[in-house]
């Protein structure tokens, strides 16, 4: 994607094994093997580690069993295990620079593989996005895909040849058209009908199940006159005439038809398939830029049901820029039976704390507040809520036409420049429509800066902006809903002065709940501007008169009312705004950097005059896939839901062995669940005080058990009790409660 340096890691982090493997000699004192279901680390520092599988550990490969293979290895950018000389013995296979190769078993020597040792498979691969190994056409022999820049998937075949190259002598086909947008392509057994289905994962973060069609399936005729197995192209053009969009559902009318598996997949820096629990199922490996390691098991989902809803922790040792290949565990289980079927979650409605973005093909992306102070927006919390949307300059969320909803502001610069709005069409998918737009005012191209602001404090958003001059002029909303609210006429300049700066933003700075104004300079630097607390109103004076000079020169931090720098450290974001991202009360600087990671300067309390972003919150990287991003404020708590609590009732001389929890501080109404040992009991409806009621039975065996309340809204009781035998000889047990902890905090 423009402006985004490719992710190497990604084409070539982990790589699938589908050849039975036999032992092989590490560099250790005892020959270790590398067996199915092991994994291969390749270090940042170009070591190689071998894992090996351990089914009944907590993760498959324990860091524990690491064991060094040698060094040396620093120059592949992917990497693969796989019996590439048909002997019987896995082989690595690499990528170095502008080649392909393989690096042969060396049967019994150490190390077991040798860096020194490479059969050159192919030369012109420097700009190939990504790898893959996979035995295609199910011969027993290991075929080279490429997945080409102009979005083609071609494969050269095994030929057979056990001593040079295998991929020379067959000629090369595409197998799927379409892959332009996807950044990842793997190969797995994940719609349990005995062929090895496609996975791609699009740069947006969305994945996608493109199912197998099976032996007796036509391919798809180009009209270039070649053949392909998947045809992304042409299924979307299907699916889309059948359905409203790729979705599950649309695989229940036609098993061919590609399915979507939501947005949750854009964090991760690697994904691949492999069958880690032995259960002929293919189980998705993800790699985060932390370096940590999440499987998630296959849960025996057939076509048009997601695979995929658990995850494991696989430990967080691996290393952000390793490379990994997994090999696939032997089958030793029966696959689980398929989930019952679960209705799709209601989409979330669009709320102030919210942001919007707009990527560069055009999409509109709703990004919905996590309430994660680390990750408030993240790619995996978003949804596309329109196409066809580029043109805009600026976007702000706020109700315009004071219906309580949130529509969608924004510029178009074209021509004289004109401010329109998007009202809240009241569905939650997709909650502002392209075709419906109220005009707003227009001669706004010269606006250097432009923004809402409810400046006269009457819960109505004014319309400001910055013009050539340098005055910051706002007009006033004048309660119109149905048409433009801000052609009456009603307006008045708020500040003078501004003509060099390239921000412009109202906040909650200095404690005393009168917005203030800050601007950053042409120099780079960040000024607030406090507010006096002066009353605006049609007509009303500027509240402020800006001079750079002379408020350098008159700058004293004990001074409250002075104007005030906080550093040149952001002249270089490419997005800067300032917005409440965590609900405190306090605005916040939100940064875009010039590597796409998003920066939070949480606002620390510091009093007037004194810089209150000083500790920067990394919170999340790829923000540069966006061409414009609005964000907006979270709502200040300004009454908190009362913290639950809990109390237990029991009979303390053992009389009783059916105990009552009773616990207060839910949502009245909301839906609460009791699990007793992890597994649900019942569940009860709050009552209107909050108020929840469970019984429990002692078990009538002594030891330490854990009931836990959990609500809709995410607050939980954990309780821990100890349960001791009854009276000598007796075969009852007393319920002792032991310890209460309420656990988490209200999310």
């Amino acid at each position: 994607m423009p402006g985004r340096t490719p992710r190497l890691l990604i084409a070539g982090a982990m790589s699938v094994l589908t050849m039975p493997l036999v032992a092989a000699v590490a560099s250790t004192a005892e020959p270790i093997g590398v067996e199915p279901g092991d994994l291969v680390l390749r270090t940042a520092d170009g070591r190689l580690v071998h894992y090996s599988h351990d089914a009944a550990a907590g993760t498959p490969w324990p860091e524990t069993s690491g064991a060094a293979l040698g060094t040396g290895w620093g120059g592949a950018d992917s990497l693969a295990v796989a019996d590439v000389n048909l002997d019987g013995e896995p082989d690595l296979f690499d990528r170095i620079g502008d080649s392909v190769g393989y690096h042969p078993n060396r049967a019994g020597l150490e190390p077991v593989w040798d860096p020194g040792e490479r059969v050159l498979g192919m030369t012109g691969w420097a700009g190939t996005p990504q790898v893959v190994l996979d035995d295609f056409n199910r011969d027993g022999g290991p075929d080279l895909m490429a997945r080409q820049p102009a979005g083609n998937l071609r494969i050269w075949e095994h030929d057979g040849s056990t001593t040079g190259s295998p991929w020379l002598t067959r000629p090369a086909y595409d197998v799927a058209y379409g892959l332009d947008r996807a950044d990842t392509v793997a190969f797995g057994e994940v719609t349990r009908d005995g062929f090895r289905d496609l996975v791609i994962r699009e740069e947006d973060g969305t994945l996608w199940i493109v199912p197998h069609p099976g032996e007796s399936a036509q391919p798809a005729a180009r009209s270039s006159g070649r053949e392909v197995l998947w045809d992304l192209d042409e299924l979307r053009a299907r699916a889309a005439a059948g359905t409203s969009g790729l979705r599950a559902a649309s695989a229940e009318a036609d098993p061919t038809l590609p399915y979507e598996l939501g947005f949750a997949w854009a964090d991760y820096a690697a994904l691949r398939v492999a069958d880690v629990n032995g259960d002929g199922l293919g189980d998705l490996l993800a790699l985060d830029d932390d370096g940590g390691l999440w499987i998630y098991p296959h849960n025996g989902a057939t076509v048009g049901q997601k695979p995929w809803t658990t995850r494991i922790d696989a430990g967080s040792w691996w290393g952000r820029d390793s490379l990994l290949a997994v090999t696939d565990a032997p089958v030793t289980q029966a696959p689980p039976d398929p989930p019952d079927p679960q209705p799709e979650p209601d989409p979330e409605p669009v709320r102030t704390g919210d942001a919007v973005a707009l990527d560069r093909d055009g999409r509109l992306w709703r990004l919905w507040h996590t309430g994660d102070r680390d990750r408030p927006w993240t790619r995996s919390a978003a949804n596309v809520v329109g196409s066809d949307w580029s043109g805009a300059d600026v976007f702000a969320l706020d109700d315009v036409d004071l219906d309580g909803r949130i529509d969608l502001f924004f510029r178009d610069p074209a021509g004289t420049g004109s401010v329109w709005y998007h009202p809240h069409q009241g569905v939650a998918a997709a909650p502002w429509d392209i075709n419906v737009k109220i005009f707003g005012m227009s001669g706004w191209n010269n606006a250097a800066a432009v923004l809402l602001e409810d400046v006269d404090r009457d819960d109505r958003p004014d319309l400001l902006s910055r013009m050539p001059d340098g005055n910051l002029r706002v007009w006033f909303h004048d309660g119109q809903s149905a048409a433009s609210p801000w052609l009456s006429g009603a307006w008045t300049d708020v500040a003078l002065g501004l003509q060099t700066t390239d921000l412009v933003r109202w906040a909650e700075m200095t404690g005393d709940d009168a917005r203030d104004l800050v601007i950053r300079e042409a120099d780079g630097s960040v000024w607030v501007l406090p507010n006096p607390g002066a009353d605006i109103a049609p007509g009303s004076a500027p509240v402020w008169t800006w001079d750079l000079a002379a408020a350098r020169a008159a700058a004293d931090p004990s001074d409250p009312t002075l104007p005030y720098e906080l550093g040149s450290a952001w002249a270089d974001a490419g997005t800067l705004d300032v917005q409440d991202a965590d609900g405190d009360g306090r605005s916040d600087l939100l940064a875009v950097g010039a590597d796409g990671g998003l920066t939070i300067y949480y606002h620390d309390g510091s009093p007037s005059g004194r810089n209150p972003w000083t500790t920067p919150t990394a919170a999340g990287g790829r923000w540069d896939d966006y061409e414009l991003i609005g964000f907006s404020s979270l709502p200040a708590d300004t009454d908190p839901e009362p913290e639950p609590s809990g109390r237990v009732q029991y009979d303390p001389v053992g009389t009783n062995t059916v105990q009552v929890i009773t616990a207060s501080g839910f949502r009245p109404g909301e839906r609460v669940t009791h699990l007793f040992q992890g597994r649900p009991q019942n569940a009860v409806l709050a009552n209107p005080a909050g108020e929840v009621v469970f019984a429990v039975k002692a078990p009538p065996r002594g030891g330490e058990y854990e009931s836990e309340l959990v609500a809709e809204s995410g607050a939980a009781l954990r309780l821990t009790f100890q349960v001791v035998k009854g009276a000598p000889g007796g075969d009852a047990a007393d319920l002792v409660a032991w310890r209460e902890e309420w656990s988490p905090q209200r999310p």
